[in-house]
């Protein structure tokens, strides 16, 4: 009797898995039914928030939903990250974001969300590189003369960021570790508050994005270009701009911009997104309004995404170890 209820217990647990499956996957099979929210964790018409909007067009027409852009600004972009973490994991509430939110913020202490654990990877969106820049009366034009002035001179210097652990902080310290120099950086608010105060003379180095210097602050002669992070040439960026490797440093960092989900999002869900993203970011057009902004579409599958980030929070960790930078919460 004992050995009965044992095996009709398993099979009544095996009854009720087998039909939560099946009612997973007929979820799955009719998504999207309903409006899909991406929440961007940064201000409206930022980069990020730029590109979430010419992607989401092409994803809703693909996906025959509407999708709305919601932007969720707080504690250097875990507010928004944890907004998704937590939200139902249906597929109808994402998050996109750039690299830091990810890679950095699993290095912070006490953080409300684990971003390795509660939130799931879909697909990379586009791929940029920093721009290393300079105020154009700085006595230095290009990363090799930069390096002999800061050792040179008595004291680090400065160069402009937006803020302590972020991905521009990071990759000054790491360029200051290769070429055995010290830099100091200067924390700003935002991305045009810190390009201007080296457009101005304020402060001599900045490390940004394309879009917050280029074409506007270099075209306008305020700001040279000393290196780009990346390991490739992108073909909207000038092709005479040296990268950090070709600069003698050991040194590639891309700020990518990538569609996460919460963890638990049925497989098909994913698969659905994973192939609309695809499809959209094979779009021409799509290509060339980011390229207008500064920005290269870069798809990337999960399997590959998901390594880009174990690779760069790994890098970042050591980094952020060896120059004692604090990741404040």
């Amino acid at each position: 009797m004992i050995g009965w209820g044992i095996r009709q217990g398993t099979r009544v647990c095996l009854a009720f898995v087998v039909l939560g499956m099946s009612v997973i996957s007929a979820l799955a099979e009719g998504y999207p039914s309903r409006t899909i929210r991406i929440i961007i964790p940064y201000a409206v018409g930022g980069t990020v928030d730029l590109s979430a909007r010419i992607v989401g067009e092409r994803l809703g027409n693909i996906l025959g939903q509407q999708i709305v852009i919601e932007s969720r600004t707080g504690a250097s972009g875990m507010l928004g990250a944890s907004i998704v973490a937590k939200a139902p994991a249906d597929g109808y509430t994402l998050l996109l974001c750039s690299s830091d939110v990810i890679t950095l913020a699993s290095l912070k202490p006490n953080a409300d969300v684990d971003v390795t654990t509660q939130l799931l990877p879909i697909a990379m969106v586009n791929g940029n590189p920093m721009l290393v820049v300079a105020n154009t009366k700085a006595p230095f034009g290009n990363v090799k003369e930069m390096v002999e002035v800061a050792k040179a001179g008595p004291h680090p210097l400065d160069y402009s960021t937006l803020g302590p652990g972020t991905v521009s902080d990071v990759l000054g310290q790491w360029i200051a570790i290769e070429s055995g120099i010290k830099l100091h950086q200067i924390p700003y608010p935002g991305g045009s508050q810190a390009a201007n105060a080296v457009a101005a003379g304020e402060i001599p180095l900045g490390i940004f994005s394309p879009p917050v210097v280029y074409p506007g602050l270099v075209d306008a002669g305020k700001i040279k270009v000393l290196a780009l992070s990346g390991r490739d040439h992108p073909s909207n960026l000038p092709a005479t701009w040296p990268t950090l490797i070709e600069s003698g440093l050991p040194i590639e960092v891309l700020n990518w911009q990538g569609l996460f989900a919460p963890v638990g999002t049925p497989n098909a869900v994913v698969a659905r997104l994973d192939q609309a993203l695809r499809q959209a970011l094979q779009d021409e057009n799509i290509a060339k309004r980011m390229n207008v902004l500064g920005m290269t579409s870069q798809y990337l599958p999960q399997p590959a995404f998901i390594e880009r980030i174990r690779a760069d929070t790994a890098h970042y960790a050591r980094i952020v170890q060896q120059a004692g930078i604090e990741i404040e919460r």
